[in-house]
């Protein structure tokens, strides 16, 4: 079984263009990175070529990329900032004839949060009515740069990583304990942290955490356990609520219970604090109606972060998770037959490790309530990690298999150290002939839509683009030209409308075909088009976008009319400018055999900052912008292989769209029994 890891977004454009010195570059193609730490990315372009020199340059945006040579296919463009505002733009010009030149505008481009920094700890000075704080920062891979500091709001400048940030002369704020703490890496929004922070220069009492337990649904009562974070107070304190005092305690004995609580639907619980020194000092909590036993302990959405190497191939985790209800005896983490110990609730991340980079094992991490262990839930990472050199790829082998002197088929190895779900790019001769998984290793080609005898091979690592390997072929066997001929559509997309109007673009597939081309053919849509083999994708069109009209397609050999292939699209192009939804694809990420979440992108036509909602068999996976697409989900909240999607505009529910997929891949039952 193949797995496909959508790394990458394949962009189709029009036709050739032709200068009148014959010169002609085709249509342009891009596939961009994922972001560095940075919020960075780059550009892989390549494009068909005839009749150039040997050289061309890259413009956009009011920049000179550079001067490239043409047999250095695919180049590379960057780094580029992934704003999520610049609207990239490349033109590729010959350098000898500069009227031979082909324009794609990419669009935008936005990084995620997985930026690897953290507010890691924070030291203070107290005095009269001013407070001095020290940030300690970390940012990985490298602790570099600058970043910036909000506190309750407020800007409070521009700080470096490779020292302590240093805050003086803050306000003591008497009526606000709890310090709101953001930092963001400078001229990088989506990249920050945020801390919570008990002022500690004045009497507080804040950051109450509850358990609500032994609640007896019978006699309708209920116990709850209270804690909370004090400073600068007394020995002891009172606790009250609901014009009931509940008794004296000391701030050691904490945390404290309070028991036999009945039922109200009219009761509004809430609990107050105040420090036996100073009436002035004191805390609120607000449980609320407690009218049947409906507080469960509940861990879930854990989130984790993989931190770079260490010099001895080793690396560490660092895991965040919501918790609700939860005991006072805190959390227990253990995974692969290892404890890894017990921690409190509240911390701002939970560092695991030093754990073996050996680009086999498949950690996995259980975290469970100390004193309820059904009160659990689970993250595993979704491959193994590679510590142990850098990325290599050795020499590919070639194995042909012949029909007397007809190749039939061919298949492609080469060694590696890469993680078996890592993907890689094959090309031959300039033209791209997929995306594998290393993994599937070795791969066999049976379509050979490239010039043979001599025959160059690109491997392109996807998660590391320098890490590439070129190889020389010469082919023993003859390219075959007898026999059955076959051909169908590959690739198959529809580009943007224009004025009512689209294209689709593909790529073709063919087995023995003739030596005149082929055609396509939309009977419904009027419109014939011939065009010759050995380019790696073909445009067709225009055809109206009238929301209406399932638009079928013949492709068929001109040399040999009985190889032929008929395709129907299965719902209609609505080019009017009400929204849609259309294309659906869900590509499944699988680890041996078992499904840790899925991929999913589609076609649409709504702005970047929109929302969407997203089911899985009539359950709520989350709301999401349509400019993060393609989107990638690790929580798996159905256990069947068969899953009806839905996704709907939540600006407007009438734009819709349903698919049902069977994975073939494992579900697993699911595990949270929170």
């Amino acid at each position: 079984m193949k797995i496909k890891c959508l790394l990458l977004v394949f962009v189709l454009i029009s036709n050739f263009t032709f200068a009148q010195n014959n010169c002609e570059i085709g249509q342009l193609r891009y596939d961009k990175t994922e972001c560095s730490a940075d919020g960075s990315f780059y550009v892989f372009l390549t494009f068909e070529k005839a009749n150039t020199s040997n050289s061309f340059v890259v413009l956009g945006n009011g920049k000179n990329y550079g001067t490239f040579l043409y047999e250095n296919l695919p180049v590379k463009i960057g780094p580029l900032k992934a704003d999520c505002t610049t609207d990239y733009e490349f033109l590729v010009k010959d350098k000898e004839f500069p009227d031979c030149q082909r324009f794609v505008e990419m669009g935008t481009n936005c990084c995620s949060n997985d930026c690897l920094m953290y507010l890691d700890s924070i030291g203070h000075e107290c005095h009269d009515a001013t407070i001095d704080l020290t940030l300690f920062t970390s940012r990985f891979p490298e602790n570099t740069g600058q970043y910036k500091v909000k506190i309750n709001g407020e800007s409070q400048g521009v700080y470096n990583f490779s020292s302590p940030g240093q805050i003086n002369g803050l306000t003591i704020d008497v009526d606000n304990p709890v310090m709101e703490i953001i930092t963001c890496v400078l001229e990088n929004d989506a990249c920050c942290d945020t801390l919570y922070y008990v002022n500690p220069c004045y009497c507080s009492i804040s950051q109450f955490k509850t358990q609500v337990f032994d609640c007896n649904q019978e006699d309708s009562t209920f116990s709850v356990k209270i804690d909370f974070t004090a400073t600068m107070t007394g020995d002891s304190f009172v606790l009250g609520g609901n014009n009931t005092t509940y008794g004296f305690f000391a701030y050691n004995d904490l945390p404290v219970s309070i028991e036999n609580l009945p039922f109200s639907a009219t009761t509004f619980y809430e609990f107050l604090v105040i420090d036996e020194n100073s009436s002035f000092c004191f805390g609120a909590y607000e449980l609320g109606i407690v009218d049947s036993c409906r507080f469960e302990c509940n861990i879930s959405n854990p989130e984790i972060d993989i931190l770079p190497c260490t010099e001895d191939d080793q690396f560490y985790v660092r895991i965040k998770f919501d918790e609700e209800n939860t005991s006072h005896s805190g959390i227990r983490i253990r995974g692969n037959g290892v404890f890894y110990g017990q921690y409190d609730y509240g911390q701002h991340y939970y560092q695991i490790g030093p754990l073996n980079g050996d680009c086999n094992k498949m950690y996995e991490f259980l975290l469970f309530d100390a004193e309820n262990e059904a009160c659990r839930t689970e993250i595993v990472l979704e491959e193994p990690v590679c510590c142990n050199q850098e990325c290599f790829i050795g020499e590919l082998s070639v194995t042909e298999n012949c029909d007397g002197d007809k190749l039939t088929f061919f298949i492609v190895n080469f060694e590696h150290n890469q993680p078996p779900t890592h993907t890689f790019n094959l090309w031959a001769n300039g033209i791209k002939l997929g995306t594998f998984a290393y993994g599937s290793l070795p791969i066999t080609i049976t379509n050979f839509p490239f010039a043979f005898p001599t025959v160059e091979f690109k491997v392109i690592n996807l998660a590391d683009e320098a890490c590439r390997k070129t190889t020389v072929y010469v082919f023993e066997c003859k390219k075959p030209e007898g026999g059955d001929c076959g051909i169908t559509f590959g690739d198959f997309s529809v580009s943007d409308c224009e004025n009512g109007k689209f294209f689709i673009n593909f790529s073709v597939l063919s087995e023995n075909p003739g030596n005149q081309g082929f055609k396509v053919v939309s009977e419904n849509g009027n419109l014939s088009k011939t065009y010759q083999y050995g380019l790696a994708h073909y445009s067709f069109g225009p055809l109206t976008g009238d929301c209406v009209t399932k638009y079928s397609f013949v492709i068929q050999d001109i040399a040999k009319p009985d190889c032929k292939k008929t395709l129907t699209m299965e719902e209609a192009v609505c080019c009017s400018g009400d929204c849609y939804i259309r294309e659906v694809d869900i590509e499944p990420i699988c680890v041996h055999d078992t499904l840790r979440g899925y991929i999913l992108n589609f076609d649409h036509n709504q702005s970047a900052n929109k929302l969407f909602g997203l089911w899985a068999n009539n359950v709520k996976v989350g709301n999401y912008a349509f400019g993060a697409l393609p989107i990638t989900i690790n929580n798996i909240n159905f256990n069947t292989r068969v899953v009806t999607f839905k996704i709907i505009n939540l600006e407007n529910e009438a734009c819709r769209k349903e698919r049902t997929i069977e994975f073939e891949c494992i579900v697993l039952q699911m595990k949270i029994v929170c």
